[in-house]
């Protein structure tokens, strides 16, 4: 999503974005979601995050969630991208 202002309104236009942040942006989920400020073993931790993930399930996968669903919400807002 970028953020384009319009007037006094901001708004949040979904996207295409390369692989090199598709990846980054998995990465960064998995790493923030999983150990995030939680203490404890982080190796465990990231076990735990990448078994819920072949279960399409855990933090990381409701991050993904969260943003397809703005983006869903948002697409309207595409003809402000000109």
């Amino acid at each position: 999503l970028i953020t384009k202002k319009r007037g006094s309104i901001s708004y949040n236009i979904p996207v295409s974005v390369g692989v090199k942040r598709e990846i980054f942006q998995s990465i960064y989920w998995i790493i923030n979601e999983s150990c995030g400020f939680k203490k404890g073993n982080y190796e465990m931790l990231l076990v735990k995050e990448f078994i819920n993930l072949s279960y399409q399930i855990g933090n990381a996968m409701r991050a993904k969630k969260n943003l397809h669903k703005i983006g869903e919400q948002n697409r309207i807002y595409i003809r402000y991208l000109v």
